[in-house]
């Protein structure tokens, strides 16, 4: 199962929803380390007491945020990766 945040596969079903993050509840879950933002947003929203018709564009726009930088560090991950092999096969090169 995939985590409808961070994009990563899940090892396990967590029971995780991403409410209010994001919609359709019955279907969408989130991984343990997503879960920890989904469960701020609820505590900001609760102590802000924000309106209710407001809560949807903020979460969308969070959303939107949160999906961009788990996309920028999983590019990172994967060009460290790449870079990995050829920093080693450098050093060989020099012993």
């Amino acid at each position: 199962m995939e985590c409808k945040l961070c994009k990563k596969e899940m090892e396990t079903w967590e029971s995780n929803n991403p409410e209010p993050l994001m919609e359709n509840i019955d279907e969408n879950r989130v991984c343990r380390d997503c879960n920890n933002f989904v469960t701020a947003t609820r505590l900001h929203f609760a102590l802000s007491r924000i309106h209710p018709e407001e809560t949807s564009g903020i979460c969308h726009t969070i959303q939107s945020i949160l999906s961009l930088a788990f996309g920028l560090k999983s590019a990172t991950e994967q060009m460290n990766m790449r870079i990995q092999p050829t920093t080693d096969f450098a050093k060989e090169e020099e012993e």
